[in-house]
């Protein structure tokens, strides 16, 4: 792949971060106001194809590929709808939508990280959120480090050095 801001990486990502083909096209609009956007509007299922035949499609773009509706020939649309009413009902008890569900990998049982940003409420999958992290901590481990090795080296000096204190 290109640079990190070229336009094929910047759609790929956002492929392999979950993003639906309307979504990852509102993306590349907003990134790249100066495109063509009506030659360019078949790109994300393009790069989707691509990265589908490649056998490198993240575990969130499969997902949302199994809950995928066909609006027409190879046209990926939003399997949830964007906004849902829900009733709050009792013991605050709110029930997420099956579509929902399915985009966050969600299962009866499942794990859910919630927040309270502004005035919203955000939820998402418990994988998901190991993989928001691991690639946000992985720009800044070099390649062919091992942050495990790293850590059980670091700890071991340390409990030598403890167990050299105690006598």
């Amino acid at each position: 792949m290109k640079s990190r801001n070229s336009f094929t990486s910047v759609a790929c990502e956002a492929i392999q971060g979950g993003k639906t083909n309307a979504e990852v096209l509102r993306i590349l609009r907003d990134r790249f106001p100066q495109e063509d956007w009506e030659k360019r509007k078949g790109y994300p299922t393009f790069y989707r194809s691509d990265l589908r035949r490649k056998g490198v499609l993240s575990a969130a773009a499969q997902r949302l590929e199994g809950v995928r509706a066909t609006r027409g020939k190879n046209d990926l649309i939003d399997p949830a709808p964007k906004h849902v009413r829900v009733e709050v009902g009792r013991d605050g008890r709110v029930v997420i939508p099956v579509a929902y569900r399915r985009v966050l990998g969600l299962e009866e049982g499942g794990q859910a990280l919630m927040a309270v940003e502004r005035d919203e409420v955000r939820l998402i999958g418990r994988d998901a959120a190991i993989r928001r992290v691991q690639s946000l901590v992985a720009k800044y481990v070099p390649a062919g480090t091992s942050l495990t090795d790293e850590l059980l080296a670091e700890r071991r000096v340390e409990a030598a050095r403890e167990d050299g204190e105690r006598r």
